[in-house]
């Protein structure tokens, strides 16, 4: 008996459950007046991964599968803002980190501009409402670990001057994430330049960094 109610259950949680419309239309009413901002897209690296970094040969206007982003499923997931992240693996350090960083920057500058109809650079929170009463999406960077600087506040700024707008220390970066917590998130003398305007993402940091900033 038990196992046939076992079986009964099993296959009643199976079907699937047509969605309340009036649900829906509240959801899609809210997000209408209140768009998705999306904190993290790793866009750039499969364009790189999978096609080469040749953003050309990627029509983000058109369904991209297997790849997991496109304009049309943006629209339709009501994304207002989008922060494209340029992350680098983690075992990638010195100056190669930095020059990979750059080119995952050139990469979302590149694909931004490609597609003026639906996507634009921002860089500030009054970027992000103009260009969403324009009906775009609002573009900006971030910058995922803190091995991509090189261990110097200089190339944050620049950084900085090429439109990433979010640091978020990668869980994985072990080795260089106590200087980052020293030099960045605990020293706002030094990071003049570097922190205005600037998003601090927490929750994938190791817990010293997140403690410290």
């Amino acid at each position: 008996m038990i196992t046939a109610l076992l079986l009964i259950a099993a296959q009643a949680s199976a079907v699937p459950v047509a969605p309340d419309p009036r649900i829906a239309a509240r959801v899609d009413r809210v997000l209408r007046k209140t768009p998705v901002i999306d904190g993290h897209n790793d866009l750039a690296w499969e364009i790189r991964d999978v096609h080469g970094a040749r953003v050309e040969s990627l029509d983000l206007a058109k369904d991209t599968r297997p790849l997991q982003t496109d304009i049309p499923r943006l629209r339709k997931g009501r994304v207002g803002a989008q922060f494209w992240s340029v992350w680098i693996p983690a075992d990638t350090t010195g100056p190669r980190a930095v020059e990979m960083t750059l080119e995952q920057i050139d990469i979302v500058r590149r694909f931004v501009a490609a597609n003026p109809a639906a996507l634009e650079r921002a860089t500030s929170a009054a970027d992000i409402r103009r260009i969403e009463k324009a009906g775009r999406i609002a573009s900006l960077i971030g910058v995922e670990g803190g091995h991509q600087i090189d261990g110097r506040l200089s190339v944050l700024r620049q950084y900085r001057a090429l439109g990433r707008r979010r640091d978020e220390p990668d869980r994985h970066d072990r080795r260089c994430q106590p200087r980052l917590r020293r030099d960045d998130a605990r020293s706002p003398r030094r990071r003049q330049g570097t922190g205005d305007g600037l998003a601090f993402q927490r929750p994938r940091a190791d817990r010293r960094t997140a403690r410290h900033s």
